[in-house]
């Protein structure tokens, strides 16, 4: 009967929520090493 196997799927790309966690923490770890502070807006 037709049944189909498993179809190639592309990774998928992280949500843009987590692109701008990601950059945030990464603003925060920056601030840290050089003893500053972050605006978030």
């Amino acid at each position: 009967m037709g049944v189909k196997t498993s179809k190639k799927t592309k990774p998928q790309r992280p949500a843009r929520d987590e692109f701008e966690m990601e950059e945030l923490g990464n603003a925060v770890v920056e601030a840290h090493r050089e003893k500053s502070e972050v605006n978030i807006k």
